[in-house]
Order: structure tokens, then C-alpha cells, then sequence
């Protein structure tokens, strides 16, 4: 990978005007290595250490009420132990990226209810993830986290799109059934473009790019498909409109990750819970204008899914 690539490669659209500035190279180098199962708590540790930002992040979490340490963890490499692998890949690593990309096209779209849904997205994929391929469970969690970074993008560039985007919960649609009716290139194709601009690897843009597009059907006997799978689930579960829950993705689910129905219900559920215990621990490491409480509400509105379903 080119180093160059990392410090400045914003994704264009076909005019040529930037979607928006370059995430910090260090950021950018830490989600790298997230994606990576091969990756060592080591290796994302030399890189977060490099950033004054993500350092401080990592304090603040570690001290944060969910991990309970009696002593003040003063150090961050003490901080990234305490919050291990995992935490660092998901917590932290999210809390960072919405911060960075908290002021693009700001007011264009409620960016509060589209982080929460990100990462309620992510938590679900995670949690699917765990029960079929633990291997993919971080790299399925940065695939939802980032599948539909280029809404806010795309709303801030085009008044009639953000317009749109905001009645989507209204009108009972999908923000991909709304592009189906509009021109333009959808967002899960400018998502993996602004991933590719970005360096991050194929591994996530592939995903990204394709997850509202049905994949095969079967089980998966590739990790790249099975992370499609996993993101085609979690990308297109109604959430906030249940109204339009389609009971067929359940099935289909079912049988790409070979488990009833049932239990991938609860698995769903066991998502939101994740995502709803989690609210506290990014009180720490988000946007000051995304507040742990707001996180909690959703995510106690969402555990209606399964019965409404």
C-alpha cells in the first residue's frame, strides 16, 4: 500500500469536485490493520500511539464506567490493554472515524440518527458474525459501520437526494429502493469508491459496494462472500421501519449461515443489546453532539424488531 494514498486521496464525483477531505493517515492506518484478523492488539497499538487524538480517546474509554478499573489507567498502552482487541477495533476505532467526519456536509442529513443506525448496523453484522465465523467478526462490524458513509456525502451535494433521505422512514423505503427511482450513482458504489480513495483494503470495499445487492445463495465457502452475506443482512434489516420488515431475509439469512430462522432472530437481538450495553462506553469517544442517551433510546425502540417483525 502506498503511503501517499493514505495521506490524501478523497473520493471525486464524476465532475471532479471532492465529497469531502482526507481522513487523518494514522486513522486510516488503524482501521487497516482492524480489518486484518492477522493483526496484533501490538500493531494497532503502534499506530494509535503515533496520534495525540486517538490516544486521548483511548484513555477516556478505558477510564470510561464499562470497564470498572479501580485505578486510573493513566498510560496508553496500559489504556489499549484494558480495552482489548476487540474494543479497540469497534469502540474506538468508531468513535474516531464520526469525529472525523462529523463537520462533512453538516445539516444535509440528521448525522446523530445515521451514526446510531451505523453502528447499530455494525453491532447486529458483529453479533451474526460471531455465531457463524468469529475470524470475521471485526471485519464484518467495519463493513456495516462504513456500508453507507456516503449518504451524508451524497445528501450534502444534492438538496433533492438529502430531502429524500430524510423521508425515508416516512414513506416506508429503503434509502437503496430510493435510489433505484432516482439518477445517479447509489451509495454503496461511492461508499467503496471513498474506501479504495482511501486505502482501505478490498476486503471491506468489495462488501461495502455490494451489500444491498442479494447475494448467492447457499452457504458461503469463502470469507469475502460470507462478509457480504453478513452485510447484506444487517444493511437491509428495516430498523426504524418495521412496517416494512421482509420476512424472506430472515430466510434467507437462515440459510446462508446455516441456523433456524429463530435463531438468527436472536442473534439480531442480541445486536441491539450489544449496541444498547455499549452507549455508555462511547459517552467517551463520540461527537459531542451524539450522546450515549440518544444511542440508548434507539436501541431500546429497535428491540421491537423480532415481535413486530
Amino acid at each position: 500500500m502506498h503511503r501517499a494514498t493514505l495521506r490524501r486521496a478523497p473520493a471525486r464525483n464524476a465532475a471532479g469536485s471532492a465529497y469531502l477531505s482526507s481522513v487523518p493517515a494514522v486513522l486510516l492506518e488503524a482501521i487497516r490493520l482492524a480489518a486484518d484478523e492477522e493483526a496484533s492488539l501490538n500493531a494497532l497499538s503502534q499506530a494509535i500511539m503515533r496520534d495525540a487524538s486517538l490516544s486521548a480517546r483511548a484513555l477516556a474509554l478505558a477510564n470510561s464506567p464499562l470497564f470498572g478499573q479501580r485505578r486510573s489507567v493513566a498510560s496508553v498502552d496500559r489504556a489499549l490493554v484494558t480495552l482489548g482487541l476487540r474494543n479497540v477495533r469497534t469502540c474506538l476505532l468508531s468513535g474516531a472515524l464520526m469525529e472525523a467526519l462529523k463537520n462533512q456536509h453538516q445539516g444535509a442529513i440528521d448525522m446523530k440518527e445515521f451514526w446510531q443506525e451505523s453502528l447499530l448496523r455494525a453491532n447486529i453484522a458483529s453479533a451474526i458474525a460471531a455465531s457463524v465465523a468469529e475470524t470475521l467478526r471485526s471485519r464484518a462490524y467495519l463493513v456495516s459501520l462504513l456500508a453507507d458513509v456516503a449518504v451524508p456525502l451524497l445528501a450534502g451535494t444534492d438538496a433533492g437526494y438529502a430531502e429524500a433521505v430524510r423521508e425515508v422512514h416516512a414513506c416506508q423505503l429503503s434509502i437503496a429502493e430510493l435510489e433505484r427511482g432516482r439518477q445517479g450513482r447509489p451509495h454503496a458504489q461511492v461508499a467503496a469508491e471513498l474506501c479504495d480513495s482511501w486505502g482501505l483494503p478490498a476486503s471491506l470495499s468489495g462488501p461495502i459496494a455490494r451489500h444491498h445487492e442479494p447475494p448467492p445463495a447457499g452457504r458461503a465457502h469463502d470469507p469475502d462472500t460470507l462478509v457480504w452475506q453478513l452485510a447484506y443482512v444487517a444493511g437491509n434489516l428495516p430498523l426504524a421501519r418495521l412496517g416494512a420488515w421482509d420476512p424472506s431475509l430472515l430466510e434467507r439469512g437462515a440459510a446462508w449461515f446455516g441456523m433456524p430462522s429463530s435463531t438468527l432472530s436472536h442473534t439480531i437481538e442480541v445486536g441491539i443489546e450489544c449496541f444498547a450495553a455499549q452507549a455508555e462506553a462511547f459517552a467517551s469517544v463520540l461527537p459531542e453532539d451524539c450522546s450515549a442517551e440518544a444511542i440508548l433510546e434507539v436501541a431500546r425502540g429497535l428491540a421491537r424488531l423480532r415481535d413486530e417483525g
